[in-house]
C-alpha cells in the first residue's frame, strides 16, 4: 500500500512538472509572439513614418533657411506681405540689392537738453566745446533703430508658421498609397538662438495611413540653420551705439570680436548699408550677411572757433581757398583769421565750406575779398556734405 501510495505521489508531481512546463512554454511563445510582433509594428510603424518626418523637416529647414535669409537682407525686418508680423508702412527703408532695407541708425531728431538737431545750434552752441577748457566729440548724432534679436526671433516664428506651407507637397506619398492627414491644431513654431546657430521647432500633428488601413501619427519635428544671428546682431547694435554717441567714431572695414565688418558709401541721398558677417554662419553655402542701413546726418560746424577768432572791428574779410577767414581793418592789415572746420558722423568726404551774408551776390562771393558794409556785416559760416548743412551766423563790429 505504501509503495503503491509513493508511485501515486511520483506521478502526479510528474504531471504537474509537465502542466508547469506546458504553462511556461506556452507563456513565454505567446510573449516572443508578441515581442515579434511588436517589433514588426514598430518597424512597419518607422518605415511609413520615416520618409514623411525626412520631408516635412526638410521643408521646415528650407523654410527657415529663407526667413533667417530676409532678416539679414531686410535690416532685421520680414515684412507682412512676405509673412512676418505687420510692419508700420511708415517704416524708414532703403531699397538696396532687390530689398528694402530697414534703418537701424536714424538722425537725431528730438532735443535733448542742451543738445540741439537742427542748426544753426546744431549739436549745440560752442561744439565741440562744452566749456572753455573741455572738448568732446561725444553726444547724440542718431538713434539706434534696429531691432532686438528676441524681436527678429518673433519675426521668424511667424514667418515659418505662415510659409512652411507652400514648401509642403504630399502628393508624391499619396501616389504610393500613404494618405497624410494634417492635425486640424496649427503649426506651432518654436525659435531659439544660439552660440552658433538657429534652433527650430515644430509642433504639428500628422497622421499617415497607408494602403493597409495602418495608420502612424508624428507630431515633432526640428531643423538648425548654422548662423549666428544673435551674436551678429548684438555687434550690429553695438557698432551703430559707438557710431550714434561719437561724431569722431570711424566705420571702416575691419573684424571685431570674430565679426566681420564692412560698409557700402554714396547710396540714396549719402546713406550708407553696413553689412555684418561671422566666417561660420552660412546659408546653403554662402555667407550669410546682415545688412542695415545708415542715415545720413548734418556735419558739425566747429563754431567755438569762430567766436573765439573775432578781432574787435572789421572793414574786409577774406575767404581762401583752404577754407581760411581772414580779417582786415581799413588800412588792409590783417586782424585775425580763423580756419572753418566740421566733424561729419558719416565720414562724409569732402566738406564743403562757404562764407556769405545776406545779399551777397554770387559775383560778389566770388570776387572775395569784400568789403564790410554798415547793413551787411553779420556773415554766415556754412558747411555741408552735399545732402545736409550746417550754418553758424557771427558778426563783424564795423571799424569806425
Amino acid at each position: 500500500m505504501k509503495k503503491a501510495q509513493v508511485t501515486i505521489f511520483i506521478i502526479v508531481g510528474i504531471a504537474f512538472l509537465a502542466a508547469v512546463g506546458l504553462t511556461i512554454y506556452v507563456v513565454s511563445t505567446t510573449a516572443k509572439q508578441r515581442g515579434e510582433q511588436s517589433v514588426a509594428e514598430q518597424q512597419l510603424a518607422a518605415a511609413l513614418s520615416a520618409p514623411v518626418e525626412e520631408y516635412i523637416t526638410s521643408c521646415l529647414k528650407l523654410t527657415a533657411e529663407q526667413g533667417v535669409d530676409l532678416l539679414g537682407k531686410q535690416g532685421g525686418v520680414i515684412y507682412d506681405s512676405q509673412g512676418g508680423p505687420a510692419i508700420p508702412s511708415t517704416i524708414q527703408k532703403l531699397s538696396y540689392d532687390g530689398f528694402d532695407v530697414s534703418y537701424g541708425l536714424l538722425a537725431p531728431s528730438t532735443n535733448l537738453a542742451f543738445i540741439r538737431t537742427l542748426p544753426p545750434d546744431y549739436p549745440w552752441v560752442g561744439f565741440p566745446y562744452i566749456n572753455p577748457t573741455t572738448k568732446t566729440f561725444l553726444g547724440y548724432f542718431g538713434k539706434n533703430n534696429l531691432l532686438s534679436p528676441g524681436q527678429m526671433v518673433e519675426q521668424l516664428k511667424l514667418y515659418i508658421e505662415n510659409n512652411i506651407a507652400s514648401c509642403l507637397d504630399f502628393s508624391q506619398f499619396e501616389q504610393k498609397g500613404v494618405s497624410i492627414i494634417p492635425g486640424a491644431a496649427a503649426r506651432a513654431v518654436q525659435v531659439t538662438l544660439g552660440n552658433s546657430d538657429v534652433q527650430i521647432y515644430l509642433n504639428w500633428q500628422v497622421q499617415l495611413k497607408n494602403a493597409q488601413g495602418r495608420i502612424t501619427a508624428i507630431d515633432k519635428f526640428s531643423a538648425t540653420v548654422p548662423v549666428a544671428l544673435e551674436k551678429i546682431v548684438l555687434a550690429a547694435s553695438k557698432t551703430i551705439d559707438d557710431d550714434r554717441t561719437d561724431s569722431s567714431f570711424v566705420l571702416a572695414p575691419v573684424s571685431r570680436d570674430g565679426i566681420n565688418f564692412n560698409i557700402a558709401r554714396g547710396l540714396s541721398r549719402n546713406s550708407a548699408m553696413l553689412v555684418f558677417s561671422e566666417p561660420n554662419s552660412k546659408i546653403a553655402g554662402k555667407t550669410f550677411e546682415f545688412r542695415t542701413a545708415r542715415q545720413n546726418r548734418i556735419p558739425a560746424l566747429h563754431d567755438y572757433y569762430i567766436t573765439q577768432s573775432l578781432p574787435a572791428c572789421g572793414a574786409k574779410i577774406n575767404f581762401t581757398i583752404d577754407n581760411t577767414v581772414h580779417i582786415y581793418n581799413k588800412a588792409g592789415e590783417k586782424v585775425a583769421d580763423f580756419k572753418l572746420a566740421a566733424t561729419d558722423p558719416d565720414e562724409d568726404s569732402p566738406l564743403t565750406f562757404k562764407l556769405y551774408y545776406e545779399g551777397l551776390t554770387k559775383t560778389q562771393i566770388d570776387a572775395q575779398p569784400f568789403p564790410i558794409t554798415p547793413s551787411a556785416n553779420k556773415f554766415g559760416a556754412y558747411v555741408t556734405d552735399g545732402i545736409e548743412p550746417d550754418y553758424y551766423t557771427f558778426q563783424l563790429t564795423p571799424c569806425s
